[in-house]
Order: C-alpha cells, then sequence, then structure tokens
C-alpha cells in the first residue's frame, strides 16, 4: 500500500503512522466499533440539507470480490442519498484506499462542498 504513495508522504506515514499511540487508538476504536456501528444502521443521523459525498472504490481488492464490491458501493450510495444534498462518487482506479491512489478525486470533492457551503 505504501509503495504506492510519493516518496515524502510515505516517510511521513511510515514515521506517524505506526506508532504506539496510534496502536493504542485502533485497538480502543475496535472495542467499540462493531456495537456502534449496528447503532448507527438502526439510527442513522438525520443530515438535512448537510451536503454530503461518499466516495467509493470502484475496483475489486484488498479482500472485496465483485459481490462485496457491490454491496458496499451499494451501501454507500444509500448513505448518501439520505442527504438532500447527497453525492456518491465512485474512485474508478480504487479498491478501498482511495486516499493513497486517487487522492486528486478527494480533493475535487472537497473543492465541491466548499464551494457549496
Amino acid at each position: 500500500m505504501l509503495a504506492e504513495l510519493p516518496d515524502d508522504v510515505r516517510r511521513d506515514f511510515e514515521r506517524e503512522g505506526f506508532t504506539a499511540e496510534v496502536l493504542r487508538t485502533q485497538r480502543q476504536q475496535a472495542r467499540t466499533f462493531l456495537d456502534e456501528l449496528a447503532a448507527w444502521r438502526g439510527a442513522a443521523p438525520d443530515l438535512g440539507s448537510i451536503p454530503v459525498t461518499v466516495i467509493s472504490g470502484g475496483r475489486t481488492g484488498n479482500g472485496k470480490g465483485p459481490a462485496i464490491r457491490a454491496e458496499a458501493n451499494a451501501s454507500h450510495a444509500h448513505r448518501a442519498a439520505q442527504s438532500t444534498q447527497g453525492r456518491h462518487v465512485i474512485a474508478a482506479r480504487s479498491n478501498h484506499y482511495v486516499p493513497f491512489t486517487e487522492p486528486d478525486v478527494i480533493a475535487a470533492e472537497i473543492a465541491k462542498l466548499l464551494q457549496t457551503g
């Protein structure tokens, strides 16, 4: 995953992304993740007119075969549709790690959100 990053970004990620503090945070999040996910599915927040963009990978990989990718993207599309200003965007060249493989897609969507706000 890191091999695809520019050298400076990869060095920063290696230095900052694998610290003991990061691992403690991940462990703490893992303790409640499934319960929180179940609660959120049952009572997702009402987003009203808040602009929301959900970006999905368009490719399989990283443990997601075609069926799981289709399910995930359908779920993402549904989530985006819950906002009156929701958008679902497919990052066509990415699987799970869109920030690494298509950061330009994310930057463009952030710029659109800033223009609407």
